[in-house]
């Protein structure tokens, strides 16, 4: 037996632990949830905020391409 079969065969299990954990964890979310948009029940309703403009209407003619 080689010596590199026990650390191969480690990091093989410790990736399928992983795999089969995450996978776990999207079919069983956590109850408490994030808060966040990942479908997750929220703690407590968040205060929705109105989108911010990334640029103003009246710049948005000011840099014109020239042709």
């Amino acid at each position: 037996m080689h010596w590199q079969l026990i650390p191969v065969a480690l990091l093989v299990t410790l990736a399928g632990g992983y795999i089969a954990w995450k996978s776990w964890r999207t079919w069983h979310p956590p109850k408490n949830g994030c808060g966040g948009s990942c479908g997750c029940a929220k703690q407590s309703p968040a205060a929705e905020s109105p989108p911010a403009d990334l640029i103003p209407a009246d710049q948005l003619t000011l840099r014109q391409r020239r042709s």
